[in-house]
C-alpha cells in the first residue's frame, strides 16, 4: 500500500496520467481473482469437491486413467 501526497488538482492529473494505467491493471487483477474466487465457490457447490480434483461425473476419461494408475 502507497500513500501519494497531491497537493492540488494539477498534481493529481499529472499523477493519474503517468500512473494509470498501474491503477488498471491492479483494478483488473483484483476483478478476475474475485470472479475466478466465486467460480471456484460455485464449482465446489455444485459438483462437492474443488475444480482441481478429478471425480467420474466431472471428466470420466481422467478418471479411468486415475484409477488404471492405482
Amino acid at each position: 500500500m502507497f500513500e501519494v501526497f497531491l497537493p492540488d488538482f494539477p498534481s493529481m492529473m499529472m499523477f493519474i496520467r503517468d500512473h494509470a494505467s498501474a491503477f488498471a491493471a491492479e483494478s483488473s487483477n483484483t476483478t478476475q481473482q474475485q470472479t475466478l474466487d466465486l467460480l471456484e465457490k460455485l464449482f465446489r457447490v455444485q459438483h462437492g469437491h474443488s475444480s482441481t480434483a478429478i471425480c467420474k461425473q466431472c471428466d470420466p476419461d481422467a478418471w479411468e486413467k486415475l484409477q488404471q494408475r492405482r
